[in-house]
């Protein structure tokens, strides 16, 4: 599947059903201890349900219903696609609450926990062109959600895209990397300048001025010296 397919076919038309933002520990199964599922906030089904809607206006092919946990178990936010049946599959998104919790007491704004979520969203979009194309293979390990670093920095594209579309300022898209600042990466997820270079690409795609966005390299260093000088 070629990158960023989903940018190069924006459609107005694009139609991305909601239907509630709650997801029984039944439809959840299958992510081992992943199971455990509680109806979401209202404060974070608002916010859910803004990226939601977004991705609707945008995106092409219409992502189907989004099924939202409130999950302890997971160490951040996750998004699972899995085969439920004869070309069926269901999309879920799953957040540990308190992780939620500490990017909005650490932000004096909404943008963190937003580009959390538009993130997860960008992998089930992705996941949802795969299927369309009949080029998708779902995870069949926890080890194997260890995807490769492109996965990620498409994800990434696409909470730029979003954040863009929602108002975010060009200093409002570093949020939640500088709160989770990766020098070098992992076997999962990228460096933050990396990182930060995919976001900066996605919000210039959604109409965001790049005149104004910080260098994501010079961040980084500034961030290393604050993490090295105590």
């Amino acid at each position: 599947m070629k990158e960023l397919s989903g940018f190069a076919r924006l459609s107005a038309a694009a139609s991305l059903a909601l239907a509630g933002l709650f997801s029984t520990a039944a439809e959840a199964q299958g992510f081992g201890v992943f199971n455990s599922c509680a109806q979401p906030s209202a404060y974070a089904g608002k916010l859910i349900k803004r990226v939601l809607d977004m991705t609707r206006q945008h995106f092409q092919p219409p992502l189907p219903t989004v099924y939202v946990c409130r999950n302890a178990w997971v160490p951040n936010a996750m998004a699972f696609t899995r085969q439920v049946g004869p070309n069926q599959w269901r999309h879920a998104m799953h957040y540990n609450p308190a992780f939620m919790a500490q990017l909005d007491a650490a932000r004096q704004n909404e943008w963190a926990q937003l580009a959390v979520i538009a993130h997860e969203i960008g992998h089930l979009v992705q996941a949802h062109e795969a299927i369309q194309l009949g080029s998708y293979a779902p995870p069949q390990t926890l080890a194997a959600l260890n995807y490769p670093w492109g996965r990620e920095l498409y994800a990434d594209r696409h909470a730029g895209f979003v954040m863009a579309t929602l108002g975010a300022k060009p200093e409002d898209l570093a949020e939640a990397q500088l709160f989770m600042f990766s020098p070098h990466g992992s076997p999962s997820h990228p460096d933050t300048v990396s990182r930060l270079n995919a976001i900066y690409n996605g919000y210039t795609l959604g109409g965001g001025n790049a005149a104004g966005l910080p260098d994501p390299a010079s961040l980084a260093t500034d961030i290393m010296t604050r993490m090295t000088r105590w």
